[in-house]
């Protein structure tokens, strides 16, 4: 009897447990691997490899009418890792087969400046010469493609590297940047790769300061869809030591289309040219 209302009401036990599996199910407890047949058929086909995903999905063809014999993914994976069944060592025979614990973070790039501590001037493009950077990475033992857009004129430059080390990249910097004059290269804008690692001889040696993006958050280097988009640039994964036919043709077509986002202006490298000019020091180049 439910005494707790102003009226005595009867209670069913139908109803209950009707309450008491619809209130489970709402909570965000896990579902508890009580059942020996179901921890032993997961037990068995994680010690032939099986992983959680597998497992999950196999157990609804094996046994369709069982409702006891069901697992999700995240089930198997969180008992696992439960402590009180770490003495089994599960974990080894999961694909990657570690223990779960703490991450181990390690510091990628060295004194890194963040990029909230650009100036704020290069968010309405009227300076000249900021630069945003990106790597494309080819085949394994292919090489890299390093990309470099200048913010006001668009212009894109790209050069092929040997790979997609610390080294190859500031030497690919260097080989450009030293074309240009001092005013053209204010400061470099990149990601978190470590290919960028070396952002400290950059600017020991030309004097050129590199910022760097939030991680995951490649909205805040702008041009990052102009490089990732350009059809002239491949896409990573593709063999970049062979030459590609009519790459020159295509170079020039690039140079001689209109700057993106504002048509009017001409083509990027035409943009790009004249405002090498106005500077103070004529020593600009503006070949790729």
């Amino acid at each position: 009897m439910d005494t707790r209302g102003p009226k005595e009401c009867l209670c069913l036990r139908s109803q209950a447990q009707l309450r008491a599996v619809t209130r489970a199910g709402a909570s965000h407890q896990p579902y508890r691997m009580r059942h020996d047949r179901l921890v032993d058929w997961v037990i068995q086909r994680l010690e032939k490899g099986w992983s959680p995903q597998e497992i999950s999905g196999r157990l609804a063809v094996e046994f369709p009418n069982d409702a006891a014999m069901r697992a999700s993914t995240e089930i198997i994976y969180a008992w696992i890792y439960d402590p009180a069944r770490r003495h089994r060592q599960l974990w080894q025979y999961l694909p990657r087969g570690h223990k779960k614990g703490r991450r181990v973070h390690s510091e990628r790039i060295r004194w890194r400046t963040s990029i909230h501590a650009r100036p704020a001037e290069v968010e309405d493009r009227l300076q000249f010469g900021h630069w945003e950077s990106d790597s494309v990475l080819g085949v394994r033992g292919t090489g890299a493609l390093h990309t470099t857009v200048e913010r006001v004129s668009r212009f894109l430059h790209a050069a092929t590297l040997p790979g997609p080390t610390a080294q190859a990249t500031l030497d690919g910097q260097l080989s450009f940047y030293r074309q240009l004059s001092v005013q053209a290269v204010a400061f470099v804008t990149a990601d978190n790769g470590s290919e960028f690692a070396f952002h400290h001889r950059l600017a020991d040696t030309i004097g050129v300061p590199t910022y760097f993006a939030d991680p995951y958050s490649a909205w805040q280097r702008h041009e990052r869809t102009l490089q990732r988009k350009d059809p002239q640039i491949p896409a990573h994964g593709l063999q970049l030591h062979q030459p590609r036919p009519g790459r020159a043709e295509r170079d020039h077509r690039r140079d001689q289309r209109p700057t993106p986002q504002d048509p009017r202006l001409g083509p990027s490298a035409e943009v790009f040219g004249e405002l090498c000019s106005m500077q103070a020091t004529p020593t600009c180049c503006t070949s790729t």
